[in-house]
């Protein structure tokens, strides 16, 4: 066996073994409150050893995160002007296929979790391009970026209002509704 194959194999097993921790652990929050699933409850049900749960993630809040991590990144690129509707556009759709568990989640204790890992992502945009000069620090414009398109996005998800996704998806990206 060349170096090659050993890492495609291995490299193909450690995606197996994500993505059974993350169908385990959807699974386990559409089942129970966020705060009472334990690594016990993911690893047995997604059928792995504890030791193998820590080769990947350290917490459940790792699980969710890196799940959500690419689409926090179309986020981020529609906080600091780097968006492309049809990517954020994409990335509501999916929030809402998904509400349910999207509402478990940003009414979670890991929705706290989520807005720093967008604010961080966030803030990383603006070391390469840095921010409206405004006075205010990049970390601060950061989460307050991240906290409000989170804030929106709940709303939205819970259906107390209304809103076409396209209208969403400009205004996330700071676009005046229309001027598409």
């Amino acid at each position: 066996m060349t170096q090659h194959t050993f890492h495609n194999e291995a490299d193909s097993r450690a995606q197996r073994t994500q993505q059974a921790l993350f169908e385990a652990f959807t699974t386990l929050v559409l089942q129970r409150p966020y705060d009472d699933i334990r690594i016990a409850d993911i690893i047995q049900q997604a059928g792995i050893a504890r030791s193998t749960f820590y080769q990947h993630y350290r917490n459940k809040d790792d699980i969710l995160v890196n799940s959500m991590h690419g689409m926090l990144v179309v986020l981020a690129d529609a906080a600091t002007g780097r968006g492309r509707h049809g990517a954020v556009q994409h990335i509501l759709e999916h929030f809402w296929e998904n509400r349910q568990l999207g509402r478990i989640i940003l009414n979670s204790p890991a929705y706290r979790r989520i807005t720093t890992e967008l604010a961080q992502i966030i803030e990383a945009r603006w070391q390469e391009t840095p921010p409206p000069a405004s006075g205010i620090p990049a970390r601060l414009l950061s989460i307050q970026l991240a906290e409000g398109q989170f804030s929106v996005i709940r709303t939205w998800l819970s259906g107390t209002i209304g809103c076409r996704v396209d209208a969403l998806a400009t205004h996330l990206l700071g676009t005046p509704a229309g001027a598409m």
